[in-house]
């Protein structure tokens, strides 16, 4: 269960404290731009996880805030081939008391961008829906309400299967938190034969269900499903203070694999705990595990030059001023 992953989206550009203004205006502009030069020299090549961005603007293919049967839902879809086969990775955020830490309150934030450019280089959208279960005695949830928020769920792709045509190995589960809890006690333990063949990424949790699975049993040979989990995200590392995420990966992980998926990993990362986890690496690292090919996109390029854009404007603009406050004594 657990809180939102990484809710700070917004990180200051410019801090000239202990230096003098004008060469953090110098130093800020000069190394956007360089770094805007590199990524447009490389821009012609595949996009890469390793190249990471801080924010960008909103990609021109994506549709935010979706109402749909009494909630909402984002898609993105910027960089997607259409004449190659196109996958889907739905992303279920972790639990949340305030909007303001919950990333699908943030859709130009870091993480769902990057969510999404590293779907795109897989050529897979992303869709990020919200929870439609009211505020709990644990905040907005997944796992709550789950049997109700999973009937929501296939309606919502059912309604996503309409609009675009998927390629069934091609569909992907991934959840943070309470959204892992989510996938592992209720996607997955009620697989739906419309969910595909390609599998779950349970990230900070995905503890098991309380009553047996329904996939058939030639399903559970195909399916690939990764438990990724740090080995000090423990007790007392989120809320509820009693609950491990550890201990509840190490759980579901081994429900499944007695019952014969064939294709799990459990993955315990050193020195991490709830809130050490980045998404879109981890998410790399699952689609090469199972062998995703990548596609040719600028999906994680373009974000990055238009970062690097905005560091040098931002940056020259934000020194300026600091400069100009400088000099009348404030």
């Amino acid at each position: 269960m657990k809180r939102s992953c990484r809710g700070n989206d917004h990180r200051d550009v410019v801090n000239g404290r202990g230096r003098p203004p004008i060469v953090v205006w110098f130093a800020s502009t000069l190394l956007g731009i360089v770094t805007l030069a590199g990524v447009i020299v490389v821009g012609v090549s595949t996009a890469s996880a390793d190249l990471r961005m801080e924010a960008s603007p909103m990609p021109r293919d994506a549709s935010l805030y979706n109402e749909f049967e009494g909630s909402a839902y984002h898609l993105y879809a910027r960089d997607i081939d259409w004449d190659q086969p196109v996958g889907v990775v739905y992303y279920f955020a972790g639990d949340y008391f305030r909007k303001s830490e919950s990333v699908f309150h943030h859709p130009r934030g870091a993480t769902l961008q990057t969510l999404a450019a590293e779907a795109a280089a897989r050529n897979m959208l992303l869709v990020v829906p919200l929870s439609p279960a009211e505020r709990g005695y644990e905040g907005y949830t997944w796992w709550e309400d789950g049997e109700d928020n999973a009937a929501w769920f296939g309606g919502l792709h059912g309604h996503i299967t309409a609009q675009y045509d998927l390629a069934s190995e091609q569909i992907w589960f991934m959840g943070y938190s309470g959204g892992a809890e989510f996938i592992a006690q209720e996607i997955l333990a009620d697989f739906q034969e419309s969910y595909g063949l390609g599998g779950a990424l349970m990230i900070g949790g995905g503890g098991p269900p309380d009553a047996e699975v329904s996939v058939p049993r030639g399903v559970r040979d195909i399916l690939g499903l990764t438990w990724v989990v740090g080995d000090e995200d423990v007790a007392g590392s989120t809320n509820p203070p009693d609950w491990s995420a550890l201990e509840a990966a190490r759980l579901g992980e081994q429900f499944y694999r007695q019952r014969g998926f064939e294709r799990t990993t459990l993955q315990v990362v050193e020195d991490t705990d709830h809130l050490d986890y980045e998404l879109d690496e981890v998410l790399d690292a699952h689609f090469d595990h199972f062998g995703v090919p990548r596609v040719e996109t600028n999906a994680v390029v373009t974000a990055v030059g238009w970062s690097s854009l905005g560091l040098a404007i931002t940056g020259g603009i934000g020194g300026l001023f600091a400069w100009r406050r400088k000099r009348k004594g404030n």
